[in-house]
Formats: structure tokens, C-alpha cells, sequence
């Protein structure tokens, strides 16, 4: 028999990757995105009826540097999830050119992710 052990909203299960897979959210994800002179930053928070603050959303502690650092957080959710794109709530967010949003799209679709927004 197989256990499963929950720690902080991750569990280890078999996968693709070592990396540890993300709790399925009865709400999603939801996917910030802002641009500083370093580049692009990502936030992928669990979804929620509470309206997150800027500083939640964009804490130093949750940002993922980079498209490369949150397609390997991507691959972490369990298939079926979905992702919603939330760069409208805050006037210093904004999306990635089309091209970073046509990957990033193309690769949650690869993962079985639905992301949209």
C-alpha cells in the first residue's frame, strides 16, 4: 500500500520529475506576471474567493524569476488543473509578448494544464 504525506500544500507522488507535484485547487491558479529591468517575473498563487493584495501576488518569497523557472512550476500541477492569466487586477502587472504567452500556453496544453485568462 502506498502513502502519501502532505506537507504544506505539497505531497510526493510519482512523476516525469523529481520535483514535487502542487495540490490540485478547488478554484485554480491563479498566474501573475510583471516585467522589471531583470526581465519577467511570474507569482502562481492558489485560487480563492479573496482578492489578493499587490505585495501577495508579488512577494519575494512565491516570485518565480524568468518563462523557464514557471514552466518547471507548471509541470508540478496535476493534470486537469487550470491556470488563470490575472494581470488585470493590478495596473503594474501586464502579459509577456505573444510569443512568451504562446509558449507558456503551449506548454501547460502539453501538461494537460488548461490555462486561460
Amino acid at each position: 500500500m502506498a502513502a502519501i504525506l502532505v506537507f504544506g500544500g505539497y505531497y510526493s507522488a510519482p512523476a516525469q520529475s523529481d520535483l514535487p507535484t502542487l495540490r490540485h485547487s478547488m478554484k485554480g491558479y491563479e498566474l501573475y506576471s510583471w516585467k522589471t529591468s531583470k526581465g519577467w517575473h511570474f507569482s502562481l498563487l492558489v485560487g480563492t474567493n479573496r482578492l489578493k493584495t499587490y505585495d501577495e501576488a508579488t512577494s519575494q518569497r512565491i516570485r518565480i524569476d524568468g518563462v523557464d523557472a514557471l514552466k518547471k512550476k507548471l509541470s508540478q500541477l496535476p493534470a486537469g488543473e487550470e491556470v488563470f492569466w490575472a494581470t488585470r487586477r493590478f495596473r503594474q502587472m501586464s502579459r509577456p509578448p505573444k510569443r512568451i504567452v504562446d509558449e507558456l500556453s503551449s506548454h501547460a496544453e502539453q501538461l494537460g494544464i488548461k490555462m486561460s485568462g
